[in-house]
């Protein structure tokens, strides 16, 4: 397990850069409030160790007599604002799922657990017990909010039908041609009306695509994936468009050298709410969250910054 730096090292780091000039200096042994929770300056302390361990790849440790001393336990002000912040944003969302009855649980926290073992790979049973616990709650608040009556039916399908900027999500009919003047008269068949699934079903030359030109993701099996996670050039080429409105062909090369003019349309709500809603409700999240942060408290020991209302983050005292 990870020793602590010194209580006189991180109040010297900190001070240091967080207030210029300004004595800041407190007896307070807790170093944030928020929604309802507080960390103790012991607490930040050891998140702090296992920061700048982690930065210098657990080389910074020396055994001094029976106790373990960081070498440069430096921590610029900035970076130790940003971890407070994160502690801070974590427990106003967590504050605002208890409110409405959408509390983490434990299945929500073992999910938390097992995804960053996996991100944090072996470095994840060096970290202290604090630390630990502060990023499975910051993870699992996140990933809680998603799921949560915080987040209505009603605002993902909005975020859905205002476009690919808000919502994130394409759930794709598609045609695939090899030749560029039947894909643009097939074009010219839809925009004077023609049905897509019933042209597809005629003309496409896409293998991938099933029943209608309906595109399904080979690594999810959805009808529907996050646009973040696709292709860059169809993102990009699909950002505003309508939906039920086909895209122009657009011409894609192929690993042979060859060329296909592929045609898109975001199928409407009606058809994909199920496949849909869980990718929406993701990129819904983090306007969500801002709008509980900013309707939270919190206090922070003068000693490491100030709660900032318009940045929502930690900020130098002044």
């Amino acid at each position: 397990m990870i020793r602590r730096l010194s209580v006189a090292a991180v109040a010297a780091v900190l001070t240091a850069t967080v207030a210029s000039g300004c004595s800041t200096f407190t007896n307070n042994r807790e170093a944030a409030k928020a929604g309802g929770a507080s960390l103790s300056v012991d607490e930040f302390e050891l998140i702090l160790a296992d920061y700048v361990e982690s930065r210098s790849g657990g080389s910074t440790t020396t055994a001094v007599g029976d106790t373990t001393t960081t070498e440069d336990p430096t921590v610029p002000g900035s970076e130790a604002r940003s971890l407070l912040t994160e502690w801070v944003t974590s427990h106003l969302l967590i504050a605002a799922l208890n409110k409405v009855g959408a509390p983490i649980d434990e299945a929500a926290r073992t999910a938390a657990t097992t995804s960053l073992q996996t991100t944090i790979g072996a470095g994840w049973e060096k970290l202290d017990e604090v630390t630990k616990q502060f990023l499975i709650e910051d993870q699992a608040a996140t990933d809680a909010l998603a799921e949560s009556p915080l987040i209505t039916d009603t605002a993902v399908q909005q975020a859905y039908e205002a476009g690919l900027v808000s919502s994130n999500t394409l759930c794709l009919r598609v045609m695939a041609f090899t030749d560029q003047a039947k894909a643009n008269s097939v074009y010219d068949q839809l925009r004077d009306g023609g049905d897509f699934a019933t042209l597809a079903e005629a003309n496409s030359t896409d293998p991938t695509a099933g029943e209608g030109g309906i595109f399904t993701n080979s690594n999810t099996g959805s009808v529907c994936s996050a646009a973040d996670q696709l292709n860059d050039t169809i993102a990009q080429a699909l950002a505003l468009l309508p939906l039920g409105k086909a895209s122009e062909p657009l011409p894609f090369s192929n690993t042979d050298g060859s060329t296909q003019y592929v045609i898109f349309m975001q199928r409407p709500w009606s058809e994909v709410a199920d496949a849909a809603k869980p990718i929406v409700r993701e990129a819904v999240a983090p306007v969500t969250a801002k709008a509980l942060i900013a309707a939270g408290t919190a206090h922070i020991d003068s000693r490491y910054g100030t709660w900032d209302t318009t940045t929502l983050s930690v900020v130098p005292t002044r």
